[in-house]
């Protein structure tokens, strides 16, 4: 299962991207403008490995308590890596697009309001 999730969040990128830049120390998490590119490479770092150990205590807790099976898990990710059109490893949905209900103007899925007229949808969707 760590292979999986390691080849998930492309832990050989980033070593390969950390490669001189030294250990991760803690760094705060926002990324104002003039910060360096190496202070911004290590608060992703930081960024990536907490998500990482996010990811792997949900699929314990999922595996343990529902007994859903790894092969299960790698079904879904392949079937969500082809949502973009392409098997690379990575999900780069596009912005869907929708109609606003009180004005019926575009706006993007995306939005937390209409830019022309300020109604919120009625619900947003929780991975845009």
């Amino acid at each position: 299962m760590i292979d999986l999730l390691a080849g998930i969040f492309g832990d050989l990128i980033l070593d390969k991207a950390r490669e001189g830049i030294g250990p991760v120390s803690p760094l705060p998490r926002t990324l104002a403008g003039g910060v360096s590119d190496g202070v911004r490479l290590k608060a992703l770092e930081r960024e990536h490995e907490r998500l990482k150990l996010v990811t792997m205590a949900l699929w314990e807790v999922l595996n343990e308590r529902v007994g859903i099976p790894e092969s299960e898990l790698r079904a879904k990710i392949e079937t969500l890596d082809e949502l973009d059109g392409r098997i690379d490893g990575r999900l780069r949905m596009q912005p869907t697009a929708q109609r606003c209900a009180a004005c019926d103007r575009p706006m993007l899925g995306t939005a937390v309001a209409c830019p022309y007229c300020g109604e919120r949808p009625a619900e947003t969707p929780l991975f845009p």
